[in-house]
């Protein structure tokens, strides 16, 4: 409830941040990962994109020809793939071993809430976290202003109830 998502999202579907990119997937991970899923489910993003049919051998593969089919596809794209919501470090593993290892700037973005996770990506690579805080009692003043009452100034009968529900949101965009 953080604003993770939100964040990447905003950037993900950026006009400019689209065009430095020729391939871009976005894959949501979750607590249940399953390789097989996530990987028929970036070729399906991967080949939409282009407009043509998933070939359909690719029904047929085992997990290392599709990893090999995602490498070749990648292989001389520069392209951005969003990770949401990964959840253990094995989940990464696995993911990063379809992706080629060349240097086309591609990039990868990963959201999760665990910090041994997050570092992961970045052990010797040029990774960078960036952690996300809760809302100032500013911010989520204004934030819950906003949705509730459609603008900056809250009901002056209604400023105690307000503030209880600030407190237990504890600076949380979803939340709030």
């Amino acid at each position: 409830g953080g604003g993770k998502t939100t964040l990447v999202k905003k950037a993900y579907d950026d006009a400019a941040v689209k065009k430095q990119f020729q391939s871009h997937a976005w894959i949501t991970v979750s607590q249940n990962f399953q390789f097989r899923g996530i990987i028929k489910n970036l070729i399906q993003q991967l080949y939409n994109e282009i407009r043509q049919p998933v070939p359909p051998e690719v029904e047929s593969m085992d997990d290392i020809m599709l990893s090999e089919f995602v490498k070749d596809f990648l292989r001389d794209r520069r392209y951005i793939l969003v990770l949401d919501d990964v959840w253990s470090i094995d989940a990464w593993e696995a993911i990063k071993c379809v992706l080629p290892d060349c240097n086309t700037a591609s990039r990868v973005v990963l959201t999760t809430r665990i910090a041994d996770v997050a570092s992961a990506p970045c052990l010797g690579s040029l990774g960078f976290i960036y952690k996300m805080e809760p809302l100032s009692d500013k911010e989520s003043w204004i934030l819950f202003c906003n949705r509730t009452f459609q603008s900056n100034d809250c009901p002056p009968n209604l400023e105690e109830a307000a503030k209880k529900i600030l407190k237990k949101c504890e600076g949380l965009p979803l939340a709030l």
